[in-house]
């Protein structure tokens, strides 16, 4: 049998085989696959290379990950393991090696055939926590949803407020498969969206506590899965949100409808298939260690407000 080793960075030529590694992942051009890197390194810095570990068969490397910090606590395993003949065993031998850089961390990763041999995932103690869906509906039902006691949603074309925008797409940050939230990237790409179709929801307060954002084309639209603050969870905000999008959408003249959703609830599913959307694609998000997630979580759940007043009351987590 093949032996697999893995191992830390050693040189600059390693940086070049990264490269190499995540262009034939994502499939995309070697001057693509650089800016990628580059955009980690930038935001690791000085940890950038201690994140790295690749996966060598006599000093070839033959797959790499990169560690990369996620804001619920965990490290998300960018990278992988190109096709190859041996790609289980590569797999294996590069899963180990993660576990082994990061033994107290919690890791996390695409159940995705395009970075992994994917039965590698569940023998190393991979488990699915999460899941990515994209959706899809031409018939939407389009309901009058209640908003709860005390919420509000506005467009942002109504009230104009990045930093309330920044606080809302920083609800989406303890969900598995969403990165921090950089202020500087938001108001950059703002002007990729008609401010019209950013839903900002808001408290009793006036503090941002959910957003949707979609983008329509020809009859079509496209919508990123509403983001709720956690404490005002469990009160049908989210589905009021995107019942909100739909009906401003249909209004535009939209007809079919894709959502894209990351990390969520069986709750935020189950809204989907009951607003009449149907799953398109789903592939499951894992994670090793994530029981040490279980007491953190318990203590936020106890936290949060247990009726719609105690929410509506609550403010919201600083930025």
């Amino acid at each position: 049998m093949t032996a697999y080793t893995t191992r830390k960075l050693e040189s600059a030529a390693d940086i070049a085989a990264l490269i190499s590694v995540v262009a034939a992942l994502e499939g995309c051009s070697a001057k693509q696959a650089k800016g990628f890197v580059d955009g980690l390194r930038e935001s690791l810095g000085d940890a950038f290379e201690a994140s790295l570990v690749f996966a060598t068969q006599q000093q070839q490397i033959v797959g790499a990950v990169v560690l990369r910090p996620m804001p619920m606590g965990h490290l998300e395993l960018f990278g992988g393991v190109p096709k190859h003949s041996n790609r289980h065993e590569i797999s294996l031998a590069l899963l180990r090696g993660a576990r082994a850089a990061a033994p107290d961390a919690v890791l996390a990763s695409f159940a995705s055939d395009l970075y992994w041999d994917v039965s590698a995932l569940e023998p190393l103690g991979f488990k699915a926590v999460a899941q990515y869906q994209r959706l899809q509906t031409a018939a939407p039902h389009l309901e009058q949803i209640a908003l709860p006691a005390g919420f509000t949603i506005s467009s942002y074309s109504q009230t104009p407020d990045l930093e309330g925008l920044i606080v809302g797409l920083r609800c989406y940050e303890d969900m598995w498969g969403h990165h921090r939230v950089d202020p500087a990237q938001v108001a950059a790409g703002l002007s990729s969206y008609n401010p019209a179709l950013i839903w900002l929801a808001r408290d009793a307060l006036g503090s941002v506590a959910g957003v949707c954002r979609a983008t329509p084309s020809d009859g079509k639209a496209w919508i990123d899965a509403p983001g709720v603050r956690l404490n005002s969870r469990g009160f049908n905000l989210h589905r009021a949100l995107l019942g909100h999008a739909l009906h401003a959408l249909s209004a535009r003249g939209a007809t079919t409808f894709t959502l894209e959703s990351w990390g969520e609830s069986e709750t935020n599913s189950t809204d989907y298939l009951e607003l009449g959307f149907q799953v398109l694609e789903s592939e499951a998000i894992v994670a090793w260690n994530a029981q040490f997630f279980d007491q953190a979580r318990a203590l936020s759940e106890a936290a949060k407000p247990k009726n719609e007043e105690e929410t509506a009351m609550a403010v919201s987590p600083s930025s």
